[in-house]
């Protein structure tokens, strides 16, 4: 059964379900090619990614939890927004004071991301039960 198809016609979960996979996505690749990685973005800490990917994990995990309820609250929902829009805030530190070594590739990386989160958050906001 194709997952998006039975969630036609019901936007937060999908928001939810994207923002748990594209969280789960981004924490693998952190963990798993954290010295590639944190080389082409040219961060220096050997403990930054793996951090920031294990917090992504509980992240999604959290988010499947309320997927998996069958009432979720719009205060759920706000929380899980608020997280994102911490992210994109976290993203614009590293964006006006970035550290040093931070390459090209990592600037813009950065602030894909965070622009991809926010939409995240955004989406779920809007579509947060009443």
């Amino acid at each position: 059964m194709n997952t998006m198809k039975t969630l036609k016609g019901r936007p937060l979960e999908k928001w939810l379900l994207t923002n748990a996979l594209f969280s789960t996505g981004s924490a693998l690749v952190m963990i798993c090619f954290n010295a590639r990685l944190a080389g082409v973005l040219g961060i220096r800490d050997d403990a930054m990614l793996p951090s920031i990917g294990i917090g992504l994990l509980l992240f999604a995990g959290f988010i499947g939890w309320v997927l998996l309820r069958s009432v979720r609250t719009k205060q759920l929902i706000y929380l899980i927004s608020s997280m994102d829009f911490a992210w994109v805030l976290g993203s614009m530190s590293f964006l006006f004071a970035p550290p040093s070594g931070l390459t090209t590739t990592g600037y813009w990386t950065i602030a894909i991301v965070a622009l991809i989160v926010g939409v995240f958050g955004l989406q779920q906001w809007r579509n947060a039960p009443n």
